[in-house]
């Protein structure tokens, strides 16, 4: 207790200062970057709300002298300091001080029901990781203000006839009164290699296009791998001719001008929000949960369920126990935040022949989907009409519709992912081209 004193003294010592040097050393890209609020400072956060109104009013930062003047307790010695190494302290400073709050606030729910006060604290301390960890990028490419928002989803509900629901891939779900619905949990798998996490991004794109805010959840892939998947196939759906291995390999574009357009005209309609989990951790359900209600999006895409953690998970408990305790735990989540879903897994190599659409009891967390799950669908690669393998398509079939007749037989895509096309087929005549 003595140390955590000192340690509790030093800081408290240090907070002015280090405010002090980031306030001094602020320009007006730094301020517009600046990811912390006046309620992050102990002492000085009235003088960043100034400099704030300043630069609004006056178009130009303060100068030292004058920030000084306004507010003398600013120390303008600290002019100067590495920005990288102040907001490196001051980062540490505040998850120092919200930890510290926490654990203090705690005190009196230990000590009533000790159990209860633990499950709780490793909640709050878990939101503080979650909003400090540099491992959890994000990739938004725009919001739409209050108004927007209202009127998008006005004419939603009006081209629907009062019926609302997250637009689909399939030709089969498009029809008036279907789509994904709030509460509604569905399940992909696939083999490794034949391209769920690909499918899971064409879900995507539909839903963005349509500007449904999406969540989607991938442990496996970067931000910018996400990001690079997300342009190349939502560029194809807008008319545009983006090749993935360019975005990906940092080639040179047939077209720049054209990305950029996609960009800005992207960035207006639709909403996307992307976090990458790294770590040996992995994500929980807890930790979604608490980005659903950080974001609120009306759509989930999880991308390798087996990669999540239940919140009910133990140590020695069986496969099959924790696939039931995930897919329940998806299925409650969506019901709870009244959303749509989408939850990815991988089927067992050895499990099935690579061209049959796998079946629900030969995937790791196959039987839980299937009993927790609205819509559930496989995939697997497939031959062209002449018998022969077609690197260019994919077949999907539907084991489950909870509500409504079954999609008879298995639906064929086309599937050129370098050039963004994933699309169902009618017939064979999909141009793949340019």
């Amino acid at each position: 207790m003595q140390e955590y004193s000192r340690l509790d003294e030093m800081n408290s010592q240090m907070y002015p200062k280090v405010e002090s040097a980031i306030l001094c050393n602020l320009d007006i890209e730094k301020l517009n970057e600046f990811p912390y609020t006046a309620s992050h400072f102990s002492a000085h956060g009235d003088a960043l709300n100034w400099v704030k109104d300043f630069v609004n009013k006056y178009k130009k930062m303060p100068t030292v002298g004058e920030l000084t003047d306004a507010f003398p307790n600013v120390d303008a010695d600290m002019k100067g300091y590495s920005w990288d190494f102040v907001q490196d302290i001051f980062k540490k400073q505040v998850i120092y001080r919200k930890v510290d709050e926490v654990i203090n606030s705690f005190g009196t729910s230990l000590r009533r029901d000790p159990q209860k006060g633990v499950v709780d604290l490793q909640s709050e301390l878990a939101d503080i990781e979650l909003e400090f960890d540099d491992d959890i990028s994000v990739y938004d490419d725009g919001t739409l203000d209050r108004l927007q928002e209202y009127k998008a989803d006005r004419e939603k509900l009006l081209a629907n006839k009062g019926i609302m629901g997250i637009s689909t891939p399939f030709n089969a779900l498009k029809t008036i009164g279907s789509g994904w619905k709030p509460g509604e949990l569905i399940g992909i798998f696939a083999r490794s290699g034949v391209g769920k996490t690909w499918f899971c991004t064409e879900i995507a794109a539909t839903a963005v296009l349509e500007g449904t805010k999406t969540l989607f959840i991938t442990p496996e892939l970067t931000t910018k791998q996400y990001s690079a998947r997300l342009d190349t196939v939502l560029g194809y759906k807008m008319g545009y001719k983006f090749l993935h291995s360019d975005l990906a390999n940092l080639q040179p574009l047939e077209d720049e001008e054209a990305y950029k357009t996609f960009l800005q005209n992207n960035n207006s309609k639709s909403h996307s929000i992307c976090h990458a989990i790294k770590g040996d951790d992995g994500i929980t359900i807890q930790s979604i949960k608490r980005l659903i209600r950080r974001y609120k999006p009306e759509f989930v895409i999880v991308d390798g369920i087996y990669l999540i953690r239940s919140q009910n998970s133990r140590a020695n408990q069986h496969t099959w126990e924790k696939s039931y305790d995930l897919a329940n735990d998806f299925k409650t989540l969506a019901t709870q935040e009244n959303i749509s879903i989408c939850v990815s897994t991988q089927a067992n190599r050895e499990s099935f022949d690579e061209f049959e659409p796998p079946r629900a009891n030969t995937v790791a967390f196959g039987d839980g989907l299937l009993s927790a799950a609205d819509y559930l669908f496989s995939m697997a690669k497939t031959y062209d009409t002449n018998g022969d393998y077609d690197e260019k398509l994919r077949k999907i079939r539907c084991l489950k519709i909870r509500d409504g007749a079954m999609i008879q037989g298995d639906m064929t895509f086309a599937w050129d992912v370098n050039k963004g096309i994933i699309e169902e087929k009618i017939g064979y005549a999909i141009e793949t081209s340019y």
